[in-house]
């Protein structure tokens, strides 16, 4: 199989498709209360995601009247993950835990952060691993060291 990426704008479209593929109503009024510059946008996303062999849509005049998502459009995601290197999906894994992890309390910013602590170790091997040959190693390995119990700002 051959896995093309489609442009960010339709990658937004198609979630908005999915997330809203039981409201038959949605893109008629998403359609009718848009401007000329964005029914523009839409269209050449739909006709994007159509041509990518992701979604089938019916017009009504010159607005998509039903939207159907295909095979494709259901696997999209799962094939642009696994067409990710190795670094991209660590990476990728490495920043979605950044975000589950609490910042220290303002009164007790050298508490102990278990979760945290984890993260920058396994930030560490990655750092090892992947990255001993850029430029700013080293800066990054400074501020892995400076680490310990410091408030990040």
């Amino acid at each position: 199989m051959h896995f093309e990426e489609v442009s960010p704008e339709a990658e937004i479209v198609l979630k908005d498709i999915l997330e809203r593929e039981n409201d038959s109503d949605y893109w008629d009024k998403k359609y009718g209360a848009s401007t000329p510059k964005e029914r523009i946008i839409l269209n050449g996303c739909l006709k994007e995601l159509e041509a990518k062999g992701l979604i089938s849509v019916r017009y009504a005049g010159n607005s998509p009247y039903t939207i159907f998502v295909l095979k494709d459009g259901y696997f999209y995601e799962e094939h642009k993950e696994a067409t990710k290197s190795k670094f991209e999906r660590k990476l990728n894994e490495l920043l979605k835990r950044a975000e589950t992890i609490n910042t220290p309390l303002k009164d007790a910013p050298y508490t102990y952060n278990e979760p945290a602590e984890n993260w920058m170790d396994d930030v560490q091997i990655f750092s090892d691993r992947y990255l001993n040959d850029y430029q700013n190693v080293v800066l990054m390995r400074a501020l892995l060291m400076d680490r310990n119990f410091k408030k990040v700002d």
